[in-house]
């Protein structure tokens, strides 16, 4: 019954159907509580289904009950309270998402039964993990990531020695980290503690999670150098430590550590910048990788730089010491000598070391594919790898690109669907090769696909590029477009899944804005390029012009245009980009997904336009008389309370389309301000 527009509360007698393997009603408009002396007789209950509703109330006690139960999923509701200690006798629990709801407490849990636990994220708890946690010796998935979760993390939490991967991140932590972690975690392979305010050193204990293949510690407070011995963990393939005030080791200038990670043969990416470092790149960098850019003093001669062109180090016009790669001697004099001959620096400040946001993003050897360097959001998958399709393989998906499986046509290229061997969808863009223009945007757009991971952005399978085709092939939408589902006569959005869609897109853009290194500017935000998945979940798609923005870069220009009608005043006229372009896109498609005029619908000309039109509606208090028809109606039980709520969100979408770029909000305070909207709009 998952997405059917059902309004009221469940029926009693349905949690006495003892046979009932699956309920499934989610994506819909219930409401209402599971009162605790309601009788339930659910034995067989295997999956439950309730997000994205409205219940509220305590979670239902049914739950802890049902022992078969493999995988619960309550997120998106007004759940209060707290998990029963009775979430122990789940012993067949696999995954458990209680997601943006109004828990307010994070129990002393017994989850020694689970061997995933789904992230509890969004609005989940606060306080301080619960030391017993650590007593769990078969928990092998633990997140808390996105809470406010504070305090110090107890040696005892770390006990876990069946943990594979641990996520804390985008918390309020503090302290240092228990000396202890890095020796009772002989399982871990995965680690996320960003964006939290741990203080203290790494030590050289490190070295003893010897399975550890990530380490994620953005945007805290450590210090001292990183030891040496991380370079004994021979299965790393990514290290994230920027955003910290790590240093060199006092005794020499050069950063010993680079060479240390030149032992891990697994290594694939770094991110070290906003640090304290202030030293020298080894010339054992030339170990690593092709990627090196804005850096100064001599190309070593070692590893892969001996087949190295020209091209491998464009915009690095301060290196020197290559003829052959057309670069000036460097320079003999007795006092530099020493230090230019032999090393690769960086530039010093103002920019202070943040060009190892580029430089040190290393892909062991250069025939390794591009791969993801962000965090993940909210899922567990493995890191992420790209499967290899040959041109004959998507021949065969798509059926020799038959028109039938044409999903839609644009400048550079077309897309289609595609069914694998196995049955799974596909969605292959195949890029004109006789199109001017589409060999640079096909690059442009794997770069940025490949350096995203968000759920509300389009995910990347391949890329592929040979004399036969350049195509990237997706994630399959299979709902289609926002377009579509605006405009098709056969569907129809209400209220509250507008509003859905509103917060999915404008988390995509704060992640793309805010939380992404380097940000990245979409440039063609619309209704086309937001497709709907089974779930209802938006996601933004076509990164064709998007604009990859450097270190304190705050504005580019450009010569593509976007879209007319979508596009902000600035790109239009002078081919200015920067963030704030996005948001004037989101404001006009705010008012768009509510209004349903299009900003160059015939209505508007020169006299009048959409920004105008809803700003007088406001100014006159006639709302109703610009909203779309089908949305509210006179007799609608809520009329006024969704009245309210649809002038929030016309201030918002107005917000957003200021004149100048510096007069318009950011999308984080949208992100907030929409979140308050559907809490409004709940009630």
């Amino acid at each position: 019954m998952q997405s059917s527009s059902l309004t009221g509360r469940i029926p009693s007698s349905i949690f006495n159907i003892s046979s009932l393997r699956m309920i499934d009603f989610s994506n819909n408009s219930l409401s209402g509580s599971f009162p605790v002396d309601m009788s339930y007789n659910l034995p067989a209950l295997e999956e439950l289904y309730l997000f994205t509703n409205h219940f509220n109330g305590s979670i239902p006690s049914f739950i802890w009950e049902s022992k078969n139960l493999v995988i619960v999923r309550l997120s998106e509701n007004n759940f209060t309270g707290g998990i029963s200690r009775r979430v122990g006798n789940l012993t067949s629990l696999k995954g458990l998402d209680l997601s943006d709801n109004e828990l307010t407490v994070l129990l002393s849990l017994n989850l020694t039964c689970l061997d995933y636990l789904k992230p509890l994220s969004q609005s989940f708890g606060t306080g301080e993990i619960p030391v017993e946690m650590g007593n769990n010796a078969i928990l092998q998935r633990l997140a808390l990531g996105y809470n406010n979760l504070s305090g110090h993390v107890q040696p005892g939490f770390f006990n876990m020695s069946s943990l594979t991967l641990l996520v804390l991140y985008n918390n309020h932590f503090s302290g240092p980290l228990p000396a202890s972690m890095w020796t009772t975690l002989p399982n871990i392979e995965r680690i996320y503690l960003s964006t939290n305010k741990f203080t203290g050193m790494l030590p050289s204990s490190i070295s003893n999670v010897t399975k550890l293949t990530l380490l994620a510690m953005l945007e805290n407070s450590l210090t001292g150098p990183i030891p040496n011995t991380i370079g004994d963990l021979k299965f790393l393939r990514r290290l994230y430590l920027g955003g910290n005030n790590f240093t060199r080791e006092s005794s020499t200038e050069e950063l010993t550590f680079i060479t240390a990670l030149t032992k891990c043969r697994e290594f694939e990416a770094a991110e070290l910048s906003l640090n304290q470092f202030n030293g020298f790149l080894p010339s054992s960098i030339g170990n690593f990788s092709a990627s090196l850019q804005l850096l100064e003093g001599e190309i070593p001669n070692g590893g892969p730089f001996v087949n190295f062109t020209d091209q491998s180090f464009l915009q690095n016009s301060a290196l020197c010491g290559s003829d052959r790669l057309h670069f000036s001697p460097c320079k003999t004099e007795t006092h530099s000598k020493s230090r230019s001959k032999t090393v690769l620096r960086y530039i010093l400040p103002p920019i202070v070391f943040g060009i190892l946001i580029v430089a040190v993003i290393v892909y062991l050897w250069a025939s390794k594919q591009r791969q993801s360097v962000g965090l993940p959001q909210t899922d567990f998958s493995l890191p992420h790898t790209w499967r290899k399709f040959s041109y004959l393989e998507l021949l065969k998906a798509t059926d020799s690109f038959s028109t039938k499986n044409l999903l839609g046509t644009g400048s550079y290229g077309s897309v289609y669907r595609g069914t694998l061997a196995d049955g799974s969808n596909i969605a292959v863009k195949v890029f004109h090769l006789q199109s001017e223009g589409a060999i640079r945007t096909f690059d442009s757009e794997c770069e940025v696909l490949a350096s995203v991971r968000h759920r509300n952005i389009i995910r990347i399978l391949s890329c592929c590029s040979n004399e036969d085709i350049n195509a990237l092939v997706l994630e399959y939408m299979p709902k289609g477009s926002l377009e579509s589902w605006l405009y098709a006569g056969n569907y129809f959005l209400n209220f509250l899944q507008r509003t859905h869609i509103a917060i999915d897109v404008g988390s995509a853009l704060e992640y793309l804005h805010h939380d992404h290194m380097p940000p990245i500017v979409h440039c063609d935000l619309k209704p086309s390029n937001i497709l709907i998945g089974q779930d209802m979940t938006a996601c933004i798609c076509d990164f064709s012009i998007a604009k990859l923005f450097g270190e304190r870069e705050v504005l580019a220009q450009t010569k593509t245009l976007a879209t007319i009608g979508y596009m902000a005043p600035e790109y239009g006229t002078e081919g200015i980009v920067s963030p704030s372009g996005d948001v004037y896109s989101f404001g006009i498609i705010l008012l768009e997904m509510f209004t349903l005029k299009k900003p160059t619908d015939d209505t508007f000309g020169e006299e009048l336009n959409l920004k105008q039109w809803v700003m007088e509606s406001l100014r006159e208090s006639s709302i109703m008389d610009v909203v779309d028809s089908n949305l509210i109606g006179q007799d609608d039980v809520q009329l006024q309370g969704k009245k309210e709520c649809l002038e929030d969100i016309f201030h918002l979408g107005l917000d957003c389309l200021a004149d100048s770029p510096h007069g318009r909000i950011n999308m984080k305070d949208i992100v907030l301000r929409l979140k308050k909207i559907k809490a409004k709009l709940l009630k």
